[in-house]
């Protein structure tokens, strides 16, 4: 039963990475978490994982990128009004002028901007063989650190239970910390007055 399991996890977990890319807001950690139990396992070797794993944060980001710089359908009129994706792109935009094709690598591993920085970018108009170049790169290394804190926890939480409560609080706080202080941010902002009518 396991062995029939074990690719559906797979599949289900790159699935929902590859979501989380396009901004969708689904906790990767939890894909993560479910990757590494297959490698330990021995059902999947580490470095198909980082491969696999890559390619589905490169899939949904490019997925994004595309759908938002054709300009056209209803995603992209989304992704243009969405809040976070007008914060992202300021945030890159700042990135860029100072960084250049730098700032593409550095948003792979920021988890408040890496959702919304193809969707950014698309709009921004960025070149299509940059934009890959980075997304590959800065995707292969963030996976590559993620699975290792990934294996690291689960040790720490094997190995030393009185530790289990501070890692979970640890992981609620960076798992939903960053969604709460967005939506925080948001409802503190004045409302645009009504006209009278």
């Amino acid at each position: 039963m396991k062995n029939l399991l074990a690719p559906t996890t797979l599949s289900t977990a790159l699935l929902f990475v590859a979501l989380e890319n396009i901004g969708i807001p689904y906790p990767t950690e939890l894909s993560y978490l479910a990757v590494y139990a297959l490698v330990k396992a021995g059902k999947l070797d580490f470095v198909v994982a980082l491969g696999l794993v890559s390619a589905a944060h490169v899939i949904g980001a490019t997925a994004a990128y595309e759908l938002s710089r054709s300009g056209r359908g209803r995603i992209a009129q989304w992704a243009r009004k969405r809040q976070r994706t007008q914060a992202a792109h300021q945030v890159l935009e700042r990135w860029f002028r100072n960084y250049g094709i730098w700032a593409i690598l550095a948003a792979r591993v920021v988890g408040y901007v890496r959702p919304w920085a193809s969707l950014a970018a698309g709009i921004a108009g960025m070149k299509r063989g940059p934009f890959l170049a980075a997304t590959v790169v800065g995707s292969i290394a963030h996976t590559w650190v993620a699975l290792l804190a990934t294996s690291g926890i689960v040790w720490l939480w094997l190995r030393y239970p009185f530790l289990r409560p501070g890692l979970l609080v640890g992981g609620v706080v960076l798992i939903w910390g960053i969604w709460l202080v967005g939506w925080l941010r948001a409802r503190r902002r004045p409302a645009a007055p009504r006209e009278a009518g």
